[in-house]
């Protein structure tokens, strides 16, 4: 009980950043026209993340004028997703 605040305060920090994205009450932010053709891939957990990163590859040779936007809902599934794609 006493180390909860002290936890409370060390994951706001770390997730304070996205954590609006990540409880869906703002959407990732990218850019596109109008008319744009924009495909979302969304990933929950790691191992997602790393399976999306072929389908993301896919799409973009086969609608390579699409703008392909992913999101995840850990810090770790972002991390790869910067990486891999």
């Amino acid at each position: 009980v006493i180390a909860a605040p002290f936890f409370l305060a060390k994951s706001w920090r770390k997730y304070s950043s996205t954590l609006s994205e990540r409880l869906g009450l703002r959407f990732p932010r990218f850019e596109y026209q109008e008319g744009d053709v924009v495909i979302w891939l969304h990933a929950v957990s790691m191992g997602e993340t790393k399976a999306l990163s072929a389908l993301f590859y896919k799409l973009k040779a086969a609608y390579p004028k699409a703008r392909l936007c992913i999101s995840t809902t850990t810090e770790t599934g972002l991390g790869e997703a910067k990486r891999l794609m």
